[in-house]
């Protein structure tokens, strides 16, 4: 394909995520999901399986693989104030047998 009909495909896949993305704070990421709906749809000489927003959610599926849930963050604050409170205790105890 030539320069100008890559350069479309570029510009079309970059205005299409860019019109769904909802990180404003990840650029970085929107670059990355602009490039891996390029690869796909430029594979595939601009006639995609898939729709670009299915391309988009597919990107971020394999990108959120390590994404924390709330449940994750709660489970950590628990398990980080209970160690904060163990070790309380032991300060405690230690203060009141003297011990440094």
């Amino acid at each position: 394909m030539s320069n100008i009909v890559n350069d479309i495909i570029m510009d079309n896949c970059r205005e299409s995520v860019s019109r769904m993305w909802a990180m404003d704070g990840r650029p970085d990421l929107e670059n990355d999901c602009i490039a891996y709906v390029y690869e796909r749809v430029h594979h595939e000489n601009n006639h995609p399986s898939k729709q670009i927003y299915e391309l988009v959610i597919e990107f971020l599926s394999q990108h959120c693989t390590q994404a924390m849930s709330t449940k994750d963050y709660e489970f950590a604050r628990d398990e980080h104030n209970k160690k904060l409170l163990s070790n309380l205790k032991e300060m405690r105890n230690n203060a009141q047998n003297g011990d440094d």
